[in-house]
Protein backbone atom coordinates (compact mmCIF):
# COMPACT_ATOMS: atom_id res chain seq x y z
CA UNK A 1 0.00 0.00 0.00
CA UNK A 2 1.57 3.48 -0.88
CA UNK A 3 1.90 5.50 1.72
CA UNK A 4 -0.41 9.16 1.57
CA UNK A 5 1.23 12.28 3.02
CA UNK A 6 0.88 16.28 3.05
CA UNK A 7 4.10 16.35 0.40
CA UNK A 8 1.01 14.29 -2.56
CA UNK A 9 -1.65 17.26 -1.49
CA UNK A 10 0.47 20.70 -0.21
CA UNK A 11 -0.81 22.82 -3.29
CA UNK A 12 -4.19 22.05 -3.01
CA UNK A 13 -4.17 21.90 1.08
CA UNK A 14 -2.72 25.72 1.19
CA UNK A 15 -4.64 27.62 -1.69
CA UNK A 16 -8.04 25.42 -0.04
CA UNK A 17 -10.46 28.50 1.44
CA UNK A 18 -12.80 28.28 3.85
CA UNK A 19 -16.35 26.78 2.39
CA UNK A 20 -15.52 25.73 -0.84
CA UNK A 21 -15.98 22.59 -1.82
CA UNK A 22 -13.44 19.86 -0.95
CA UNK A 23 -11.27 19.96 -4.32
CA UNK A 24 -11.89 16.66 -5.97
CA UNK A 25 -8.11 16.11 -6.03
CA UNK A 26 -8.17 15.35 -2.20
CA UNK A 27 -10.62 12.32 -3.65
CA UNK A 28 -9.05 9.40 -1.93
CA UNK A 29 -12.20 6.52 -2.42
CA UNK A 30 -15.43 6.64 -3.34
CA UNK A 31 -18.27 3.58 -2.65
CA UNK A 32 -21.63 3.64 -2.26
CA UNK A 33 -22.10 4.78 1.13
CA UNK A 34 -18.79 6.63 1.25
CA UNK A 35 -16.75 9.39 0.19
CA UNK A 36 -12.85 9.25 1.77
CA UNK A 37 -10.49 12.38 1.67
CA UNK A 38 -7.48 13.67 2.30
CA UNK A 39 -7.32 15.52 5.48
CA UNK A 40 -3.91 17.01 6.77
CA UNK A 41 -2.84 15.19 10.30
CA UNK A 42 0.51 14.56 10.10
CA UNK A 43 2.31 16.60 12.69
CA UNK A 44 3.54 15.18 15.84
CA UNK A 45 4.18 16.79 18.79
CA UNK A 46 6.62 14.91 20.31
CA UNK A 47 6.41 16.85 23.35
CA UNK A 48 2.69 16.63 23.92
CA UNK A 49 1.33 15.91 27.23
CA UNK A 50 -1.96 14.61 25.97
CA UNK A 51 -2.44 12.88 22.59
CA UNK A 52 -6.16 12.93 20.76
CA UNK A 53 -7.23 10.36 18.73
CA UNK A 54 -9.72 10.11 15.86
CA UNK A 55 -11.68 9.65 12.62
CA UNK A 56 -13.30 12.70 11.28
CA UNK A 57 -17.07 11.67 10.58
CA UNK A 58 -17.94 14.74 8.42
CA UNK A 59 -17.46 17.92 6.05
CA UNK A 60 -17.67 19.86 9.53
CA UNK A 61 -15.00 18.72 10.96
CA UNK A 62 -12.56 18.62 7.48
CA UNK A 63 -13.03 22.50 6.81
Amino acid sequence: MRRISLHDFVDVVTSYREGDDLPESLLLDRSEAFTTYYAPFEYINTAAKVVLCGITPGLQQAT
